[in-house]
């Protein structure tokens, strides 16, 4: 029998071969039997026929296993190739196919295994490809993750990790800090997920870790490092109460004066009138401070507008704006500008060479010269603010421009000072591009510096 395709089937091929056998039996017997009833042959005669017939027998059974035997042999050739083909498919060579084969039976399993194999290499290229995809994203995350398997090794680190802990560790047993491994094994012991925060490093960090143990007895880890978020916590602590602190002397000035003034306007009214400028400077210094904060507040979180800006027009109004102050102080007052042109503020950009002009005037002495000079130096605009006043001392530079830090504060409030304009104008320069720096010697004067980018329109 053959089918369509040319293919025979296994069942035909054995039922052939046997009953080749069966049909050799059965007609020598019944050739045997039909002679005996008969009697047609002599007992002599029946005995040789009877050992021919039973030779005849064991020879068609010979013939019989011989072709059973060889169909056997070529059934189990291809049987072989099938299952080193599904053995290979299992190890992971999902590419490979069984050859077709001319048993229908044969070539049905052949089939199956490769459909199979076919199917088991599309959903592992599927998952390859979410494997990858979801590796990407846990590189491309500032967050370090690692999973740690139930016998402590490390299955997986992303890059966050080796920057945070400084290597990869291939075992719990290799990550730092120690604290690290106390988390993870606390997590693993109450089956519950566990948080706490860890310093490592040099310089050090500070850094959140998260362990949230699995079913299977590993344990997901999470770092983040919240150094800067602490840092930033600890600077506006400081900053509430060191503003706190710079209002509560203005805001006693004007109550202590207002108080003066009242017990004044009974026993002696000629002096209401000084109590009520002292008040009133209170009052202008509180105002002064709170406009330093607004637009400090404002540096830090609005991005600025910007446009070209004639940085040289910017410094003359500001140099005329100081004028009458550094007559008032007997300071005089010199600039020299180059028209330059930069992309910025001009409100913001005014703002930081006010307060540079403004700083020199009030630590220079009566007599003394303030200096205010714009150069280009190649693709940068140079402001320079030179003064002749007492001078920073060499301790004091690196905190110049840090918030409320006064290196003579009773001077500083006596003139009106906020001690917050340096920091102003570190803010103006670095959000344009820019940077700021001082050089001083106590007794003979300070030069600020501020570098522009110039606009290349």
């Amino acid at each position: 029998m053959v089918e369509r395709h040319g293919r025979v089937r296994l069942t035909t091929r054995l039922l052939v071969a046997y009953a080749v056998v069966f049909l050799v039996l059965i007609g020598g017997l019944g050739f045997l039997v039909d002679l005996s009833i008969r009697g047609d042959l002599e007992p002599g005669e029946l005995a040789t026929v009877r050992r021919d017939l039973a030779a005849a027998a064991a020879l068609a059974g010979l013939v019989g296993v011989v072709a059973v035997g060889v169909v056997a042999h070529l059934l189990a050739r291809p049987l072989r190739r099938l299952a080193a083909v599904a053995t290979a498919i299992a190890d992971g060579h999902v590419d490979l196919r069984p050859e077709r084969s001319s048993v229908t039976e044969l070539d049905r399993l052949g089939v199956a295994i490769g459909r199979t194999a076919s199917e088991l290499g599309s959903r592992l290229r599927q998952l390859e490809g979410e494997r990858r995809r979801l590796e990407v994203v846990l590189e491309a995350l500032d967050l370090g993750v690692l999973l740690v398997a139930g016998d402590d090794t490390v299955l997986y680190a992303n890059a966050a990790t080796e920057v945070l802990l400084g290597t990869r560790p291939v075992s719990l047993s290799e990550a730092t800090p120690v604290a690290l491994r106390r988390i993870v094994t606390d997590a693993r012991a109450e089956a519950r997920q566990t948080q706490d925060e860890v310093e490592h490093g040099t310089p050090s960090r500070i850094l959140h870790v998260t362990a949230t143990p699995l079913d299977d007895g590993g344990v997901l880890v999470v770092l983040e490092d919240i150094s800067e978020r602490r840092r930033l916590e600890a600077i506006r602590r400081d900053f509430v109460a060191d503003a706190s602190h710079e209002m509560k002397t203005p805001v006693a000035g004007i109550l202590a004066s207002v108080e003066a003034a009242e017990t004044a306007l009974v026993h002696d009214p000629d002096r209401v009138g000084g109590f009520l400028d002292q008040a009133s400077a209170s009052a202008r210094h509180l105002a002064r401070l709170v406009g330093d904060l607004l637009d400090l507040s404002r540096l830090e979180v609005a991005e600025p507008q910007r446009q070209p800006v004639a940085l040289d027009e910017v410094v003359r109004d500001e140099v005329e704006r100081a004028a009458p102050a550094a007559e008032q102080a007997g300071v005089h007052l010199e600039f020299d500008v180059a028209p330059v042109t930069v992309i910025g503020a001009p409100a913001d950009l005014g703002l930081a060479v006010g307060n540079l002009i403004e700083n020199a005037i009030r630590y220079s002495a009566p007599g003394g010269t303030v200096e205010v000079r714009l150069r280009v130096d190649g693709d940068v605009a140079e402001v320079t603010v030179r003064d002749t006043g007492i001078g920073i001392p060499t301790w004091a530079l690196p905190r110049v421009f840090e918030r409320f830090f006064r290196v003579d504060a009773a001077r500083s409030r006596a003139t009106g000072g906020t001690g917050l304009g340096l920091a102003i104008v570190k803010h103006v320069v670095e959000r344009h591009g820019g940077t700021v720096d001082v050089t001083s010697e106590l007794g003979v004067g300070s030069t600020f510096r501020m570098r522009i980018p110039v606009s290349s329109a």
